[in-house]
């Protein structure tokens, strides 16, 4: 049963190093049924039956392209059971976000590596159907693990061209040709740093991955919480203006400075850590 970081990776270690120094890892693993229990085909299945996958949760995905949800939903909303089915065969991919939300199992998962590496953790899931994938080349604005959990699929790495991006690469860039591949295979693990540009093709179908992204907190985070609550400061709410003149406007410059200064001094990235990690184990 995988129910942690050391289960899913058998030492953990390898993977935080990796993890520190952004590179990617790819986790062979010897037993090709280990994840099948995370998210087994007849849980797949019934969820897809059912009504419990909403729009926002359920995307389609043909050539890397979103498929309309009216070819597959009635105007109410309702999945068309019919109509997704031919899209199936067809050859699309399914992506459902939160997967953590229907599998109690990928949910505990999700919470021992979030509390292991201390930084915010969720969890999707990508069917895939015939031999293409579900997204063109592109990098996220977080790091990702991808545990392959039936079937087999080839990752494939374009470089990374912006490193520690803190937004995800925009539609329609060429990145060029790849300058990795790599085979995962049912049970296996592949680590993405943040800013790798990467895309995967099914090898066998159905194709069934999750990912595990992975948000940290970064430097312009803990910058931005050094600003917030200026404006409970009147200095910071008054006006910036050449109309008393230069000396006075020197002057309101110097004020400023030091207050900034002496926020700057006092905080703590420590403190905004342990902040930010209360905050996210409230709101799972």
């Amino acid at each position: 049963m995988l129910t942690d970081l050391t289960s899913l990776l058998r030492d953990d270690a390898v993977f935080v190093d990796a993890f520190v120094r952004k590179e990617r890892m790819l986790f062979a693993a010897d037993d090709a049924r280990r994840a099948e229990s995370l998210l087994p085909m007849w849980m797949l299945e019934r969820l897809l039956a059912s009504e419990q996958l909403p729009a926002t949760r359920l995307s389609v995905l043909r050539g890397g392209d979103v498929v309309p949800a009216d070819v597959f939903r009635t105007a109410a909303g309702r999945m068309r059971k019919d109509a997704l089915d031919a899209l199936i065969a067809e050859g699309v991919s399914l992506v459902i976000a939160g997967i953590d939300e229907d599998a109690p199992d990928i949910a505990r998962l999700s919470a021992a590596l979030a509390q292991r590496l201390g930084h915010s953790v969720w969890a999707n899931a990508y069917v895939t159907h015939g031999d293409g994938g579900a997204l063109a080349p592109h990098y996220d604005d977080h790091d990702v693990l991808v545990l392959q959990v039936h079937g087999a699929k080839r990752w494939f790495s374009h470089g990374t061209p912006t490193p520690s991006p803190i937004t995800r690469s925009p539609d329609g860039v060429d990145f060029g040709p790849p300058q990795w591949d790599g085979l995962v295979s049912a049970g296996d693990v592949l680590y993405l740093p943040r800013g790798e540009v990467h895309h995967a093709e099914a090898v066998t179908s159905p194709s069934v991955h999750l990912t595990f992204g992975i948000d940290t907190e970064r430097g312009v985070d803990f910058a931005a919480s050094i600003l917030e609550g200026l404006a409970s400061e009147q200095l910071f709410r008054e006006d910036l203006t050449r109309l008393g003149g230069e000396d006075a406007l020197r002057q309101r410059e110097r004020l400023l400075k030091e207050r900034l200064h002496a926020r700057i001094d006092a905080a703590s990235v420590s403190a905004f850590l342990a902040a930010s990690t209360e905050t996210s184990a409230k709101r799972r």
